[in-house]
C-alpha cells in the first residue's frame, strides 16, 4: 500500500515525500528503491 500511494502522490507533482522511519529503514529504503528515482544527497552543508 505505501508503494503505491507514494506512486499517487508522486504522480500528482508533489514537491517531496518525506519518510518517519521509526527505526526500520530496510523497509523504507525498500520502497524507496521501488520507485525508481534517482537518490541524491541534498544540499551541501553549509559554513554558519
Amino acid at each position: 500500500y505505501a508503494l503505491d500511494q507514494c506512486h499517487d502522490l508522486l504522480d500528482n507533482d508533489v514537491a517531496g515525500i518525506h519518510f518517519y522511519t521509526l527505526n526500520r529503514s530496510d523497509a523504507t529504503r525498500v520502497i524507496f528503491d521501488s520507485l525508481g528515482i534517482p537518490r541524491h544527497r541534498g544540499a551541501e552543508a553549509s559554513s554558519v
